[in-house]
């Protein structure tokens, strides 16, 4: 699905409290129930990390998965990790 299917959507409650938690989020067990980050999209998250700037909320790294039986791996988390923290010091800066 294109970048700009994803972009005039709005977030799913789902999302939008973890965000507000400040957790991140693996989709590691099929028995799980999977995360839809955005409304109207059935493709659900494999990983999601929220980019923090001075202690708010700024967004998220999400990774989707390309098929419903994906699952996030030890990669995928760790970068969408990573690309939180680079963009969170990026906007304070």
């Amino acid at each position: 699905m294109p970048k700009k299917e994803y972009s005039q959507r709005r977030l799913s409650p789902a999302l939008e409290e973890l965000l507000e938690n400040r957790k991140n989020f693996d989709y590691t067990d099929t028995t799980a129930e999977p995360l839809r980050a955005v409304e109207g999209i059935t493709t659900h998250a494999l990983t999601i990390a929220p980019i923090l700037t001075n202690g708010d909320i700024t967004g998220a790294v999400a990774f989707m998965a390309t098929d419903d039986t994906e699952l996030c791996t030890d990669k995928q988390s760790m970068l969408a990790k990573a690309a939180a923290m680079f963009l969170g010091k990026q906007i304070e800066e």
